[in-house]
This record gives C-alpha cells, sequence and structure tokens, in this order.
C-alpha cells in the first residue's frame, strides 16, 4: 500500500533522476519555455543531460539569468518555486532522495 506521502517521494525521485544516453542529451537551452516545448515536442526526454539558463535573484533582489547543467525534469520542478534568493535552482538540481 503507497500513502500519499510516499507517491510524492516517488514523483521527486522520478522528476529528477539523471541518466545518460537519453534523447536530447547535450542540448542547451536558453528559457524555462524552451525547455517545455522541447519536451512536449518529444525533442528532449525528461531525464537528459541538458544545459539551461534558470532565473534567479542575486542577494540584491536582481533576477539574473544563471546557466546549469541539469535535467529537463528538474528545470520543471524549479520553475515552481518562489522567485526569491531564499529558494535557489539549487535545492532541487540533484537527485532527490527519501532522505532529504
Amino acid at each position: 500500500i503507497i500513502v500519499p506521502s510516499q507517491d510524492m517521494i516517488l514523483g521527486l525521485y522520478y522528476v529528477t533522476l539523471d541518466r545518460e544516453g537519453m534523447i536530447g542529451e547535450g542540448k542547451v537551452f536558453g528559457t524555462i519555455e524552451e525547455v517545455q516545448h522541447a519536451l512536449d515536442a518529444g525533442e528532449v526526454h525528461l531525464h537528459s543531460r541538458v544545459t539551461a539558463r534558470v532565473p534567479q535573484i542575486d542577494d540584491e533582489g536582481n533576477e539574473v539569468l544563471q546557466r546549469f547543467e541539469t535535467t529537463p525534469g528538474r528545470v520543471m520542478l524549479g520553475s515552481l518555486l518562489p522567485k526569491n534568493a531564499k529558494a535557489p535552482f539549487e535545492l532541487v538540481n540533484r537527485l532527490l532522495r527519501k532522505k532529504e
């Protein structure tokens, strides 16, 4: 029997997986919207290793674009985070496991 909290943990684990040799590996994206479009078109897999520019907020409150080696799944999860300096993309730019 799986309870809802376990479903969420499994979902976070699945979305943040990073696998070699997937469709679209090595692609570079300038925006989160480009990543979403490539996912929708089947040009890139959720677990492909890609480079993407993700908007972040610096210590002074300005929005800056930072480049990350990541996966489309992590980019989509990171786009759900609030835009402030206390919720950087680094929080989800790794494999999320149950104990974390």
